[in-house]
Order: structure tokens, then sequence, then C-alpha cells
């Protein structure tokens, strides 16, 4: 319940970018806190997973290829 919770938390923190970027993150969030139970609590997997997750958005952006951010549907 404690990464369910945490997800949401950091998905309304993402509020921003409106809803689906709140239930891109939030899915991304509960994704990360997986990762960080079954490393036995190691904080480096999670920091490492979040900036590759950035690096690519990021590169996305620069490169005008955000289809690859926010797919259409149809």
């Amino acid at each position: 319940i404690r990464v369910l919770a945490s997800s949401v938390m950091f998905g309304l923190g993402h509020r921003y970018q409106g809803w689906a970027g709140v239930i891109a993150t939030g899915t991304i969030g509960i994704m990360l806190g997986v990762v960080y139970l079954r490393t036995r609590r190691n904080l480096w997997p999670v920091i490492v997973c979040h900036g590759l997750i950035d690096t690519v958005a990021l590169l996305a952006i620069y490169w005008n290829r955000t289809e690859l951010l926010f797919p259409t549907v149809g």
C-alpha cells in the first residue's frame, strides 16, 4: 500500500503534464517502487532508471519525436 500511496503522490507531482502525465508517471512510480523493494531497498537502481527515463524523454523532445512519449490511439 505504501508503494501505491507514494506512486499517487509521484504522479500528482507531475500534474503540470495533464492527466495523461499524472497516469504515466504514477505508473512509472509503481514500477520504480517495485524495483526499490525487489532490490532490498537499494535506491541506486531507482535513481538510474529514473535518469534513463528522463534522458529518453528529453532526447525525444529534442529530436521532435514526442509521439514516442504520447502515442495516439487509432
